[in-house]
């Protein structure tokens, strides 16, 4: 750390300064000036939002005594808006939520809305060219002391390619299900630990015990 980047305060001891370009830095003179703070934070302000782009995230806050609602211009991005979203509450915000998904995510946020706590949800929005796309929103509200929740903040994530290979890895399970139960052979899996998690429908023919009373070691009570 250089020169340019302690002061003192008035007990003697050091205090780190805000980094601020050499052109600002001979406004330097005690405190940092509102020019400076402002600088600071807009700096910062855009670090955050090219952090948030880069992970397809976006922030939200939302002032819970007067409903008002507030988040960058992410969120814009992942409801597929080209120009800033108007919204005044909840329901409003609604309309752009895939109608399947719209009593859950209300659900969450009333429950939220009252209580402290963290919350997530996974849903679907409906962008304007009538695509779908998966979001996850996750957060905490937050009471500030007070005895009742004053407002709740957090972020959204597109999560489309994951819903994607979640939804691949479970129509592949339901094929390897109906291959396996077709063939006149005992088949069954294990874990990478040896853990037992599947059986097929000849092991429970030939050994008369269903696939739950297999799993957890119970396969080998059909073992002389």
């Amino acid at each position: 750390m250089g020169n340019d980047d302690v002061r003192r305060d008035n007990r003697g001891a050091t205090e780190q300064l805000l980094r601020l370009p050499q052109h600002l830095r001979s406004f330097q003179c005690g405190d940092p000036t509102p020019l400076e703070v402002d600088w600071a934070l807009g700096a910062q302000h855009q670090r955050v939002q090219a952090a948030l782009s880069a992970a397809s995230m976006g922030a939200f806050w939302c002032d819970i005594p007067s409903n008002h609602w507030q988040w960058d211009q992410n969120i814009n991005a992942l409801f597929g808006r080209s120009t800033p979203m108007t919204v005044k509450g909840l329901g409003e915000l609604l309309k752009a939520i895939h109608h399947d998904d719209r009593h859950a995510v209300m659900r969450v946020a009333t429950r939220s809305c009252k209580q402290t706590g963290a919350f997530c949800i996974d849903f679907r929005v409906l962008w304007p060219d009538g695509s779908v796309r998966w979001v996850q929103a996750k957060g905490r509200t937050v009471n500030e002391g007070m005895h009742e929740p004053m407002y709740l903040t957090g972020v959204l994530m597109d999560v489309t390619d994951y819903k994607h290979r979640e939804e691949c890895l479970r129509r592949n399970e339901r094929r390897f299900r109906a291959m396996s139960h077709a063939i006149p052979a005992m088949v069954w899996t294990c874990t990478a630990d040896g853990r037992e998690q599947y059986f097929n429908d000849s092991w429970s023919r030939y050994t008369s015990l269903s696939e739950q009373d297999s799993l957890n070691g119970g396969w080998m009570s059909v073992l002389h």
